[in-house]
């Protein structure tokens, strides 16, 4: 089954892959600061391995989703993508960095 075919209506959504050091030091704060959104969950995908993640035919890369890099978090709303959050969470320095980036999304 696809990920797009086993979502709850509304969640969000963090792109994420073991191997990459920006995930590293940002989806465990993402996912905290996205956590106080209580009403809505989160569900944490991992793209696979850094090399399958490059290939631009990654399922990610397409519709629905779109996602064009690591770290992201997109929120998912009625089977659509409702809004996306990449570079920004992906240029967070550290955690407190990317709490903050999180934070001001929701908040917009």
């Amino acid at each position: 089954a696809s990920l797009a075919s086993v979502l709850p209506d509304e969640c969000f959504v963090v792109f994420t892959c073991d191997q990459c050091p920006d995930c590293t030091r940002c989806v465990d704060p993402a996912v905290e600061a996205l956590s106080a959104v209580q009403s809505t969950p989160t569900v944490v995908a991992d793209v696979g391995a850094l090399r399958e993640w490059k290939v631009s035919t990654h399922p990610a890369r397409a519709a629905p989703f779109g996602v064009s890099g690591v770290p992201s978090v997109v929120k998912w709303r009625a089977g659509a993508v409702a809004g996306v959050l990449g570079q920004e969470l992906e240029k967070a320095r550290d955690a407190a960095a990317a709490t903050s980036v999180v934070q001001a999304w929701l908040a917009t």
